[in-house]
């Protein structure tokens, strides 16, 4: 199997035109939130929550989407406060009496584009998923080009 360095020079420009392509997508895709700073997030979810209920609230629009505002938005909070600090969160002391947190593999605190501070502004976190969509796009590009599949159809 050929490693990337090895890859024709045609492969190289089709993955810098790739690249660009897939970019202008994602900028397009991510506009609203990129560019005029809409928030991503299936928050009207806590309209219809007990505590924060409203009396003429819309049904939510996505109900399944739930982990996005209970679990992973709290948690994307507590680690930067942590690491704001200056200390490795290890324990999650909202919940109950301590749950292990640097430990729990579904708050990522480990996976390097939790750096991207997604909790601060609605930027962040369009540019978060941007890049996480860029990343996997720009994967099954390269791994299409080790299969040699050259042509979608």
């Amino acid at each position: 199997m050929a490693e990337p360095k090895d890859l024709p020079s045609w492969s190289r420009r089709e993955l810098g035109w790739f690249c660009l392509v897939l970019a202008f997508l994602l900028l397009v895709f991510f506009s609203e939130s990129l560019v005029f700073g809409k928030l991503l997030s299936p928050a009207d979810l806590l309209q219809n929550s007990p505590v924060f209920r409203a009396n003429d609230a819309p049904e939510p629009r996505h109900r399944l989407l739930t982990d996005a505002v209970y679990a992973f938005t709290p948690w994307r909070k507590i680690g930067f406060e942590a690491l704001r600090r200056g200390r490795v969160p290890r324990l999650n002391m909202d919940n109950y009496c301590g749950a292990p947190f640097a430990q729990n593999f579904q708050a990522a605190r480990f996976y390097p584009l939790r750096l991207i501070p997604a909790h601060v502004s609605p930027r962040g976190n369009a540019f978060f998923h941007a890049s996480e969509l860029f990343l996997a796009g720009l994967g099954i590009y390269i791994l299409a080009v080790q299969l040699g599949i050259r042509s979608p159809s």
